[in-house]
């Protein structure tokens, strides 16, 4: 696996893509990516445009599994610890809304220096707490397999 510092998000997020696109396929579930919603102004000057964001992105994917709704959020790191400081307040507080609803909530927590992915439920995340090492991922979630051609089988970690 190639790690590019300034694509983290980019490789994590489409692991995630061709894994909802195969579950789907599958009918196994009906996951969508949300994406931020920008309003864009054309220029008349050298066809410039410019965009501005309408509002915050919920997060990143949502939908459908096993008759629940289904709402989680991508974070990705090179180093062998998560900050918190990378999940925004708003989309962590949604999570755990969505959870005291009975909706199955929670981050895809990558760290690409190891080639280590793994699912935690949104309430074993406190954003009061600044960062947590892979060691600590490792007890509060499940670890992913990366299975080939490239997907990560997430939704098996769910029923467990």
């Amino acid at each position: 696996m190639n790690i590019n510092n300034k694509n983290n998000g980019m490789l994590l997020e489409s692991l995630i893509d061709l894994s909802i696109e195969k579950y789907a396929q599958f009918d196994l579930a009906l996951i969508s990516k949300n994406y931020v919603p920008i309003k864009f102004k054309h220029s008349q000057q050298k066809n410039l445009y410019q965009g501005q964001i309408i509002s915050k992105a919920i997060v990143d994917y949502s939908g459908i599994y096993n008759g629940k709704f289904i709402a989680f959020d991508a974070k990705s790191t090179v180093l062998n610890e998560f900050y918190t400081k990378n999940i925004k307040k708003h989309q962590h507080e949604y999570l755990l809304r969505a959870n005291a609803l009975k909706g199955i909530c929670f981050y895809i927590i990558a760290f690409l220096n190891q080639q280590k992915f793994f699912i935690v439920n949104v309430k074993n995340i406190s954003l009061s707490k600044s960062k947590y090492s892979i060691e600590e991922i490792k007890k509060i979630g499940k670890t992913i397999s990366l299975v080939l051609p490239g997907y990560l089988d997430f939704l098996s970690k769910i029923d467990k």
